[in-house]
């Protein structure tokens, strides 16, 4: 599971990087593996999925990220009709071969990571290509045939333009697709000469606007030319490297043994396929096969997920594509309400700063602070009394010293707010009280923390369940939309921000995704400070999950007693807040109860802060040991 969650936690990264630069959106949903406009739809990923699978999905994230960045759409749509005549479809497999190479390129220049996330994808994809090179036996047992030769040709030359591009990075996998279609090889390398324009025509700084598309369309059609006058004249076809001699033995991806060399680790960089022989057997290019030819890097990641998802018995997101994380707007008037608000609050301030600054100190640090005017004297300056100057010099009279302490929290806290229906009227009211207390304590006490409340958007996820398919409706657990209103991030002022909490208690919706949200509040707090810092995440809520469709309600509890567990073996203090209730001890461990704000200083001492204290003394005995 933690697996599955630090990927989550850096796809959202990702996504804001790609949101704010380049307006790209993420959004997991079912089954769905494509790219429309800018909105990549990825399928959803199981708690168990194994970690090739999650790092060939990062990848397949950064290549479509990379067309939407690098790929003019529109160009191509004018350039190549995919679903026309063979001939286009033909020249669309091509273009992609060359196009996909292209951006990978772009991609592992702007950002190092893609490069890496590239090679994984490419691995683990391989993996499940090479065993459909030969045919294969589908999950129903059908019997499926080979991909047809053009098919593997494009494999073939997008491998040769991916090392030609980036360094030989997957020359091992090259050389083994070229060992199963030796035959390809000399065709695939007598495009050398126009891999070599992709590789040369193209600047990193050139964006979808500069025509990059329409060019690589153009070096697509001249490769599609080749083959066709290869086929016809049965020749090595036109190009630069006409009329060299061929060197045949580089044809099975080995040097021949007959000339007494040891085989090579791949397809060499030269031009092995340049004269007559590249085109000795062109029969293949207008073939007509039975087969659909090899699966998309899209349908593979699509059908394995589909797989992981039936073999999975967790909970699991229908989909998060209208799910809105956003911070809450606030209006002018919100700051009188907030006043009115934190009236009744005030004297109830200063004893929980106390308790709270007692229980949350991480460590202390005391010492002696020496030239001071006042305080007890120090044995180390009294030597300054003898001297002449001191009436003149008011340095001379610093003789004194003062104890000094120094209080170091190391602490961060995120503080959840339960907004489901079940909360409206009073219990959200107080619940934003809490809120505001707690955030004028963290405030002064120079804590960085965080407030957001939770629930769900509209009613869609019944209509949303309803017109799913019977296989889904058995598989997904959630089917609405989650709502986080963040009141205040880590990175906003407090005194700029805290009265958007007066609209608490107006801001009540429909239902709750609990399990979900802990994992969110627990990302959010993981994001600050080291490996020393002590994590605390407040739950102010009023009860249990509560979906808007209840098919699978067990999943739902057990998704956050299994998120409670999983943030206290990661050293995250769990803390459930039950507003006028004492339903939460259910779920969490550390509990405590308030019915109304005068209740807080005494919750405080009696229990909070027992809860609270006991914490500090793990977080001090971690901290010892590292």
């Amino acid at each position: 599971m933690i697996r599955k969650a630090q990927f989550q936690t850096s796809l959202e990264k990702i996504a804001r990087m790609l949101s704010n630069r380049y307006g790209i959106r993420v959004v997991f949903r079912a089954n769905d593996c494509y790219t429309t406009g800018k909105t990549i739809y990825h399928p959803v990923i199981p708690d168990n999925a194994p970690q090739e699978f999650i790092d060939a999905c990062c990848g397949i994230i950064d290549h479509e990220s990379g067309h939407i960045i690098f790929t003019d759409f529109d160009e191509l749509n004018e350039r190549i009709q995919k679903d026309g005549s063979g001939a286009e479809q033909k020249l669309h497999a091509i273009w992609n071969a060359l196009e996909d190479a292209r951006i990978n390129q772009k991609m592992s220049a702007l950002w190092r990571g893609s490069g890496i996330n590239f090679k994984r994808l490419y691995n683990w994809s391989s993996e499940q290509v090479v065993d459909m090179w030969d045919g294969y036996i589908d999950a129903e047992g059908n019997e499926v045939p080979p991909p047809d030769p053009f098919t593997k040709f494009t494999k073939l030359l997008n491998l040769r333009a991916e090392n030609y591009l980036n360094g030989n990075k997957y020359q091992e996998l090259e050389s083994l697709f070229a060992q199963k279609s030796p035959e390809l090889v000399p065709v695939v390398y007598s495009m050398m000469d126009i891999l070599t324009k992709l590789k040369t025509n193209f600047d990193l700084s050139e964006y979808v606007e500069n025509g990059a598309t329409t060019r690589v369309v153009e070096l697509a059609r001249e490769i599609l030319d080749r083959l066709q006058q290869m086929k016809e004249g049965g020749g090595g076809g036109s190009g630069e490297n006409d009329g060299e001699e061929n060197n045949s033995s580089s044809s099975s991806g080995k040097i021949n043994p007959e000339d007494g060399e040891e085989e090579s680790e791949g397809p060499k960089t030269g031009n092995p396929g340049g004269g007559s022989d590249a085109g000795a057997d062109m029969d293949w290019f207008n073939m007509n096969s039975e087969s659909d030819g090899l699966p998309t890097t899209e349908q593979l990641i699509k059908n394995y997920a589909r797989g992981e998802l039936e073999k999975s018995d967790t909970y699991l997101t229908y989909t998060t594509e209208n799910d809105h994380i956003a911070p809450v707007e606030s209006l002018p008037s919100d700051r009188e309400e907030y006043h009115l608000l934190m009236e009744k609050a005030c004297r109830i301030v200063g004893p929980v700063y106390k308790q709270l600054l007692r229980v949350l100190t991480a460590s202390k640090r005391t010492g002696w602070l020496p030239n001071q005017t006042s305080g007890f004297l120090d044995a180390n300056s009294l030597y300054k009394l003898g001297m002449l100057s001191v009436k003149d010099d008011p340095s001379f009279r610093r003789v004194f010293r003062r104890h000094q302490e120094a209080v170091d929290f190391n602490t961060a806290v995120v503080i959840d707010i339960d907004h489901s229906g079940s909360m409206c009227g009073h219990p959200l009211q107080l619940a934003g009280q809490v809120g505001m207390l707690l955030g004028e304590v963290m405030f002064r006490l120079g804590i960085p923390f965080e407030i957001f409340g939770h629930s769900t958007v509209g009613n869609q996820g019944s209509y949303r369940f309803r017109q799913a398919s019977p296989e889904d409706q058995n598989l997904f657990a959630r089917w609405g939309d989650l709502w986080i209103g963040q009141y205040k991030r880590f990175e906003d002022n407090w005194l700029a921000v805290k009265y958007r909490l007066a609209t608490a208690a107006r801001r009540a919706q429909c239902n709750s995704y609990d399990g979900e949200v802990l994992r969110y509040a627990c990302s959010r707090v993981s994001s600050v400070g080291d490996a020393s810092t002590r994590r605390v995440v407040f739950e102010l809520k009023d009860g249990c999950p509560c979906p808007n469709v209840h098919n699978k309600y067990r999943l739902h509890t057990q998704h956050l007693e299994d998120a409670v567990q999983e943030a206290t073996r990661a050293g995250i203090e769990v803390i459930g807040v039950g507003i006028c209730t004492n339903y939460v001890r259910d779920f969490y461990p550390n509990s405590v109860e308030v019915n109304n704000l005068q209740d807080m200083p005494g919750v405080m001492v009696r229990e909070l802060g027992k809860i609270l204290l006991r914490g500090r003394n793990r977080a001090m005995s971690r901290g010892a040991r590292t």
